[in-house]
């Protein structure tokens, strides 16, 4: 079992607690990790977490588009694809050049899905 594999079953088992949460809550854990992916690949990005935040939030993305609102999910799907294709040029190439667009992505898509949630009215 590679990885990403590994990745994936520990967050699944994150589910049943996050899927608990209203959707503010979910979308306010999604731009969390979407803040420490920026902060993470910001410092010295370390391969294997760069990968699991990048997941992570794939992962919370999945959980929360269907029940979000309808003007959002367009927009949580696009960023979902996003995180997948940064995630796939991380694999196949990382660099500090990589890493700096992953941070400052991370960072826009943070403050983006914070004002989705709705947490700062």
């Amino acid at each position: 079992m590679n990885s990403s594999e590994n990745t994936w079953q520990d967050v699944q088992r994150q589910r049943e607690r996050f899927m608990r949460d209203p959707i503010p809550i979910r979308l306010g854990n999604l731009a969390s990790t979407l803040a420490r992916l920026a902060a993470c690949a910001a410092r010295s990005p370390q391969h294997a977490l760069l990968d699991r935040l990048l997941l992570e939030a794939e992962f919370f993305i999945d959980c929360t588009g269907p029940e979000a609102e309808p003007a959002i999910q367009a927009d949580l799907v696009t960023l979902q694809l996003d995180l997948a294709r940064w995630r796939l040029r991380w694999h196949k190439a990382p660099s500090a050049e990589a890493a700096s667009k992953i941070a400052e992505y991370g960072r826009d898509s943070s403050r983006r899905v914070l004002e989705w949630s709705g947490l700062l009215a």
